[in-house]
């Protein structure tokens, strides 16, 4: 009652709010507005971006190695008696990609009968390019070659070898199917000395995973044809 009193006389349509106009948002406004709400996910998405970029122009401009090679030992070599054997093939190689150099890549793995083979990385390794079929050049020590043979014997089938055969010449042991540098001039060179006398090299033969990789496998077969040729 008191409300109606008051009111009373009073023109309805003046007691209606009045009508806001917003104001006309400008190019600086709405920007202050967008980076007040948006500013973290427009950051984050901003270097997930750089890093993209980042990614593909590496990936497009990296210098690939002419040959990628397995390196199988009992024990871990450090970079520079890996680089050795690198330097000591590439004489052997050829610049397959045409930039002007021949290179070698060496992943050394550790493969011993005292590490898990479930959590070595060295197992984990050999594991994922012998199911890619993408590296078909490998070199082994005795202990390595011989555990690592043992493990092929349960899964090759019969009649099928994992090696493919050399040329008849020295140094070539195992059926034909290995060469043993321990007669090779690049024994002498005093950064290989940390290596043992024993060292085989092999080329998977292109069956199984690596049955589309002709082409690899005949590169890989001129470098070691090559290399063993040396010792003649």
């Amino acid at each position: 009652m008191a409300r109606e009193w008051l009111l009373r006389g009073v023109d309805p349509e003046e007691l209606k709010p009045e009508e806001k106009i917003a104001a006309p948002v400008t190019p600086k406004g709405w920007l202050e507005n967008f980076w007040y709400h948006h500013k973290w996910a427009f950051l984050g998405g901003l270097f997930a971006l750089v890093v993209g970029v980042v990614l593909v122009v590496q990936l497009v401009t990296r210098d690939l190695p002419d040959y990628h090679i397995l390196l199988m030992t009992k024990q871990t070599y450090i970079d520079t008696d890996v680089q050795a054997l690198e330097h000591t093939l590439a004489a052997y190689g050829k610049d397959l990609d045409g930039d002007g150099k021949v290179e070698v890549s060496i992943q050394n793995c550790r493969i011993a009968k005292d590490t898990n083979q479930q959590y070595n990385s060295g197992f984990q390794m050999v594991q994922a390019h012998l199911m890619a079929g993408d590296v078909l050049f490998f070199v082994w020590d005795e202990s390595a070659y011989n555990m690592f043979m043992d493990g092929l014997d349960n899964v090759l089938e019969e009649g099928v070898t994992f090696l493919t055969p050399l040329p008849a010449t020295a140094g070539v042991e195992q059926e034909g199917l290995l060469y043993n540098w321990s007669g090779h001039p690049c024994r002498d060179n005093v950064a290989l000395q940390r290596y043992p006398e024993t060292l085989y090299f092999g080329v998977r033969d292109t069956h199984g995973t690596a049955g589309e990789a002709s082409e690899l496998h005949t590169q890989c077969m001129d470098l070691l044809t090559a290399f063993i040729e040396a010792q003649e």
